[in-house]
């Protein structure tokens, strides 16, 4: 039988005729390379599965890996989330005229007996909470203090 009848009667005979025909002309010129003769489709892949289903698995456990490392800080108790009720709140009085023109005054700092010097914003209302970082409660473990808030009320 000649190729072209094999492409007539059965295509897939002439496909698989040609490939042996190239893989035979390569196994001869490269040592080394086997003349295996094809031995039909498999039923069901599972190699290029089981590769595919591993990378899906590490790619996941990378993600949330990096999730978890991300928002460790977030877990109870951590320092950082102890920093969180290192925070206090001070008010403090302002006469309006001191709002108006934005001077500092000096605060007293009640849990340590600091006096520190703080700007008043132009448009300061009553209630506004100015942050002071790392003016709060000292950490226990040695960690970074917490904020003290001053809340603004402005005095007549």
């Amino acid at each position: 039988m000649t190729p072209i009848e094999l492409l007539f009667d059965r295509p897939s005979a002439a496909r698989l005729t040609a490939t042996h025909g190239i893989m035979r002309r390569i196994s001869h010129n490269f040592p080394g390379a086997t003349d295996e003769p094809y031995s039909g489709p498999t039923l069901l892949p599972w190699k290029g599965f089981v590769i595919a289903f591993g990378l899906l698995l590490g790619i996941m456990a990378i993600l949330l890996g990096s999730f978890a490392f991300t928002h460790r800080s977030r877990a109870p108790g951590n320092s950082v989330m102890a920093a969180e009720n290192l925070d206090v709140e001070q008010t403090v009085n302002v006469s309006a005229a001191q709002v108006r023109s934005g001077t500092f005054i000096a605060v007293t700092v009640a849990h340590t007996d600091e006096s520190i010097q703080v700007h008043i914003p132009t448009k300061a209302k009553e209630g506004t909470r100015l942050r002071l970082r790392g003016k709060g409660r000292a950490s226990p473990q040695g960690g970074p203090s917490g904020d003290l808030y001053l809340l603004i009320h402005i005095i007549s």
